[in-house]
This record gives structure tokens, sequence and C-alpha cells, in this order.
């Protein structure tokens, strides 16, 4: 009788699919509790981010990083050549800088336009990310908070439409005169030293507003009990 080596007759296993018993013990013990723990929190819990191991990354979070970092190179822009302005005139008005500068070319938007659309999407996107988080705070301190987004709302109203009735009508002036300037009118008040560009008074007063009125909303909609059997973010 022939005796032939056992590796002469038997094919060798391929990489990656031969697996000894105690590789499998160890597989089993580690997918096991995480297939439990895993229903867990889906279906009992609800703890999304326990859920994936590796969660997919919030949009609002790149959205909100977008706008504040673009908000901030505004503001770092207006105001060095606002700084360079006054060293060399000795006088500077506020908010000109960004109204007078197009970007990215001449005649497309400019530089306040973005700064007022950003300030109200990264406004947006935070409350979409922290707005479930009001409920949380001692109800005095919402009490508190509530009233004074309150005030900032009412005296941004007022300063808005102070502003646009002020530009209007500087407007209509300039007009009668045979001049016609949007861009360049600004008024010396409150303080006679430094004036204030109303396009640029005029759209900050209106994002103000827009972000403390939906201030308002989100921390009185905070305030309502959530019904357990119902319950959910409208």
């Amino acid at each position: 009788m022939l005796c032939y080596p056992v590796s002469s007759h038997l094919p060798k296993p391929r990489f990656g699919l031969v697996m000894n018993s105690s590789t499998m013990i160890e597989m089993l013990v580690i997918c096991i509790p995480y297939f439990y723990i895993r229903i867990i929190c889906r279906n009992v819990v609800h703890i999304p981010r326990l859920v994936d191991p590796f969660p997919r990354l919030n949009v609002y979070i790149i959205i909100f990083y977008f706008s504040t970092i673009s908000m901030l190179a505004i503001c770092l822009y207006g105001i060095y050549e606002s700084a360079f302005q006054y060293a060399q005139t000795k006088s500077v008005i506020i908010g000109q800088v960004m109204v007078s500068t197009d970007f990215p070319a001449h005649g497309v938007a400019k530089l306040v336009t973005y700064l007022m659309v950003f300030s109200v999407i990264s406004w947006y996107s935070a409350m979409k990310l922290l707005g479930h988080r009001l409920s949380n705070i001692p109800f005095y301190v919402r009490l508190v908070l509530q009233l004074v987004i309150l005030i900032a709302c009412v005296v941004s109203l007022y300063e808005f439409v102070y502003n646009f009735l002020v530009w209007s009508s500087l407007i209509t002036v300039n007009l009668a005169n045979g001049h016609l300037d949007l861009d360049n009118i600004a008024i010396s008040y409150p303080n006679p030293n430094t004036p204030w560009n109303l396009v640029f008074a005029t759209k900050m007063t209106l994002a103000g507003f827009i972000i403390s009125s939906h201030a308002f909303y989100m921390i009185s909609r905070s305030n309502k009990p959530v019904s357990l059997a119902g319950g959910g973010e409208n």
C-alpha cells in the first residue's frame, strides 16, 4: 500500500479563507456583544451616537464652521482696512470698507452681504446642532434669556426700520439734487466722530433681527412640555 504525503493530494488553502477555531471564537466574542449593544441602543435607549462606531459627519457642522470662518475672515479684513484708512486720514466710516468691496469680482456681491448671510446661516446651523439642549437649561434662566432676547428683537427691529427709512430719505434727497450714490451714504449719529454707513447698518440690523427672532422662537419652544406618547421634534 502506497502512502503519499497529505500535502500532495489536498489543495493548498487560499489566503484569508481558512481560520482556526480560536480565531472564530475570538470573533464571536467580539461581534455578539456589539450586536446586542447595537440593538439596545437603536430600539430601546435611542442613542444614535452609540449605534455606529464611525458616525457620519453632520452636514450642519460643516456649514457652521464654513460660515464662522468666512465671517471671521470678512471681519478681520474690514478691521485691517479700516485701521489702515484711519492711519492715513485720521477718520473712518464704520462699515464703509465692507460696502465698497465686491467679491469675487466687481458687481457680484459686497462683503457686507456675505457677512449678513453667513451670520444668519451660522446661527441657524448652531441651533440645529444645539437647539435640543435648550430644554436642559433651568426654567428661571430660560425665562431671563427669553426676556433679554425679546428686548434684543425689539431693538434690532427698531434700528432696522430707522436705518432703512433714513437711507431711503437720503437717497430721495440725492436724487432731487441730481446725484445718485447708494453705497456711500453715511450718517454721523449717534457719535459725530464715527459715522456709520447706512447700507452696512441696515443689513446688519436686519441680520440681528432675524437671529433674535429665531432665538426667541427657539427659547419659547423649549418651554413647552414635550409629550411622551408622541414625542419628537417638530
